[in-house]
């Protein structure tokens, strides 16, 4: 029934609709990883994780797609409020790929291997860090309250992510330096262009703070 509700979300032109079809496989999903035992079935729910991860991206893409088309139509009190709605799924989808990279650490010293002896593990591993890292260079600023809606508040907030997203482009780089990616080439042009970008970024917002 996932599967049906991703097809269906792939063909949906609109992006309010395509939101409540990928919802619907967030809402078949969640359930299970509280329902299967995690000695007998770690595989089945490392591979629920980064579905629900990717879910949920994929639900924060249709959020900020109709929030972009429809914010300079809407009051403040409303797009503040949308877009801290679309932060929370940020934040679920960064946790769900958070527990899959932790997935792969040792359950004692709660390091990951290193280096990794399975190259789909270490791709499969790269690439949530590699989504973790622009998931939070999408975090929307915006205030919890009227005290922290300040221009120099917002600009914090935001280089605060941007700094996050750098770590996650940092640490992938560092390993790929150490040990290599097989068949991750592609992938590490437009990560290593990232950690070039992203300093840039933070510099242009903290001018004038």
């Amino acid at each position: 029934m996932s599967q049906l509700y991703k097809c269906l979300a792939a063909f949906e032109k609109d992006p309010i609709r395509r939101s409540k079809l990928t919802k619907r496989r967030a809402d078949l999903l969640t359930p299970l990883l509280g329902d299967l035992n995690a000695v007998h079935y770690s595989d089945l729910i490392r591979s629920i994780t980064y579905e629900l991860a990717a879910v949920h991206e994929g639900i924060v893409d249709a959020r900020m797609a109709a929030w972009e088309r429809t914010a300079e139509a809407r009051k403040y009190e409303e797009r503040v409020k949308e877009a801290g709605e679309i932060n929370a799924l940020i934040d679920k989808s960064i946790k769900y790929y958070s527990d899959f990279i932790a997935s792969y650490a040792d359950p004692a010293t709660k390091l990951l291997p290193e280096p990794f002896t399975d190259d789909d593990d270490v791709r499969a591993v790269m690439t949530a860090r590699w989504r973790v890292a622009r998931l939070w260079g999408r975090m929307l600023p915006v205030p919890a309250d009227a005290s922290q809606a300040d221009e120099k508040n917002l600009r914090r907030m935001k280089v605060g992510w941007l700094r996050k997203s750098y770590d996650q482009y940092e640490r992938i780089c560092a390993y790929e330096t150490r040990h290599g990616i097989p068949d991750f080439d592609a992938e590490m042009r437009v990560i290593k262009e990232m950690r070039r970008l992203v300093p840039m970024h933070i510099r242009e917002i903290t001018e004038g703070f």
